[in-house]
């Protein structure tokens, strides 16, 4: 209970409802993504890319975070950068 489950819907997954159905059951918020099924299931992550990137944005922002830069991009840039 109280716990958010994104699914990514593939086409032809006989056991995406099932799985939806039974979070929901034991308390948690189910959000399916959009674009996962729109191509090969193997190609799901890519063609639902933007409506992940969205959902994880609106999250963030909800969160109290700023989507463009999170806490941990100062550290990165400097270790990345570093000569």
């Amino acid at each position: 209970e109280g716990h958010l489950v994104a699914s990514l819907a593939t086409r032809d997954d006989p056991l995406l409802d099932e799985a939806e159905r039974l979070c929901a059951t034991r308390g948690a918020k189910v959000v399916r993504l959009p674009g996962g099924d729109e191509a090969d299931r193997r190609l799901a992550p890519i063609t639902a890319l933007p409506a992940i990137t969205a959902f994880a944005a609106a999250l963030a922002i909800t969160g109290g975070h700023d989507a463009d830069h999170p806490s941990w991009e100062a550290a990165y840039y400097q270790t990345a950068r570093r000569k």
